[in-house]
């Protein structure tokens, strides 16, 4: 199946000889680089109102970004989480994704940034890491103030790709274990499986070790900067 054009073009850009690997870098610079890749398919032309604010966190503040498209207040209410292995990316790097989310299904949007490696890496003797307490957190925020965000707190979505993917998964997994309200979950290429076992179980790691965009040495790197132990015999983070 040919590709569509655009990713073409994505997948040049990335692969240009002159350009940083992100898995070279330190992890501050890395994260400079991911957030220029938000730049190379151009602006979709989507524009929504949106608005910074800051939640109240586990830990400290919790730093989201509300898209809210003109509708009636009876919507779906979308708690997103970026991608970016659990230590790059943020509201910029996936602003386009939320603007056209919003405007396309006329919901109401919730970008969370949560903590994420090395920082706040999941560490020895931990059961969860530290953004899975901010998504959870993010969640159960934009349900109980939903009627304000212009939604309906009974149709809670969650939504993310990437590592956001098994972020929405596990939020959905809580949501479900706590009885909050969730109506649909929206997994992007999730990474479903993330223990250290993996790697060696699913022969696709071996055959796409080279694969364009996300290579094995990439996701390595992601592992190494999200994970200092912790217990990660489940699946999900």
């Amino acid at each position: 199946m040919a590709l569509h054009p655009q990713i073409v073009e994505l997948m040049a850009a990335m692969e240009r000889p002159d350009r940083p690997r992100i898995h070279e870098l330190p992890i501050e610079a890395a994260r400079q680089v991911y957030g220029a890749m938000a730049g190379f398919m151009g602006d979709l032309g989507y524009e929504v109102p949106t608005e910074d604010r800051t939640i109240d966190g586990p830990d400290g503040p919790i730093a989201v970004r509300i898209y809210r498209p003109p509708g009636d207040d009876d919507r779906p209410v979308v708690v997103f989480y970026h991608g970016g292995g659990f230590c790059i990316g943020g509201l910029d790097s996936h602003h386009r994704e939320c603007a056209a989310i919003a405007a396309q299904s006329g919901c109401p949007v919730v970008s969370v940034d949560y903590r994420m490696g090395p920082e706040h890496a999941y560490g020895p003797g931990e059961t969860r890491p530290a953004w899975i307490d901010d998504a959870w957190e993010a969640f159960t925020w934009a349900g109980d103030n939903a009627a304000e965000l212009g939604g309906d707190p009974a149709r809670m979505v969650v939504c993310g790709d990437s590592a956001g993917g098994n972020i929405s998964a596990v939020v959905a997994q809580l949501a479900r274990a706590e009885g909050r309200p969730l109506a649909l979950q929206v997994l992007i290429y999730p990474a479903t499986d993330v223990r250290d076992e993996a790697m060696d179980e699913y022969p696709s790691y071996a055959e796409n070790a080279q694969a364009p965009i996300l290579e094995r040495p990439v996701l390595d790197y992601f592992r190494d900067h999200s994970r200092t132990g912790g217990d990660n015999s489940s699946p999900l983070m």
